[in-house]
């Protein structure tokens, strides 16, 4: 199963959220990013779901109630398809509704795909010598990783800007110890790419 985008852009959920955010948010959507583990049978139904993410109870109900009810595509080995095991991620959008100072939540995209580890995700630290020049920069860089999730390499995309050559030496020494949670398809994990920015300021 490959890293690809998966056509919910439009898709909204009859759900108000009973308490209100912070106030003063004004008419602006609040957007919650959620990653989800997902079990899939070979004929893409959920099997098993489950998040790390502090996620409200009531909230966490709804959503886990919906995702079961999507159909996926499970991953094939020789044309077949097979269990399939991979990482759900959603951006939910909250937009008031002035008439009852509550929050209609919508899910405005979703992915799938690896997942980082997050016990091996070393965050780069702002070099020093960067400081004095106050150099900052954003670094967007390719990891390859192998079937357990060990990242091989890490190169700047040639898509994105350039970043300082000290910049990018920082982020690919500390992206270089992460590692990923693959897909599985029959057990087996899948090798891939994925893009990762880092932000340096």
């Amino acid at each position: 199963m490959r890293i690809r985008r998966l056509g919910f852009a439009a898709l909204a959920l009859i759900f108000v959220a009973g308490s209100t955010p912070s106030a003063g948010v004004g008419d602006k959507p609040l957007i919650l990013h959620t990653s989800w583990q997902l079990s899939l049978d070979a004929a893409g139904h959920v099997v098993d779901l489950s998040t790390r993410d502090p996620v409200n109870p009531t909230l966490k109900e709804a959503l886990e109630h919906h995702i079961r009810h999507w159909e996926f595509v499970s991953g094939k080995l020789d044309g077949t398809p097979q269990a399939t095991e991979t990482t759900l991620w959603l951006k939910i959008e909250f937009t008031p509704e002035a008439s009852t100072g509550k929050y209609l939540m919508r899910i405005a995209d979703v992915d799938s795909g690896p997942a980082i580890e997050p016990s091996s995700k070393r965050i780069p630290k702002y070099p020093p010598s960067m400081l004095k020049r106050k150099e900052q920069g954003v670094v967007v860089l390719i990891l390859s990783y192998d079937a357990d999730g060990k990242v091989q390499s890490a190169v700047p995309s040639e898509a994105a800007p350039a970043a300082h050559p000290v910049l990018v030496k920082t982020a690919v020494a500390a992206l270089l110890q992460w590692q990923l949670v693959p897909e599985r398809v029959a057990g087996h994990g899948l090798p891939g790419r994925v893009m990762v920015p880092v932000c340096l300021e």
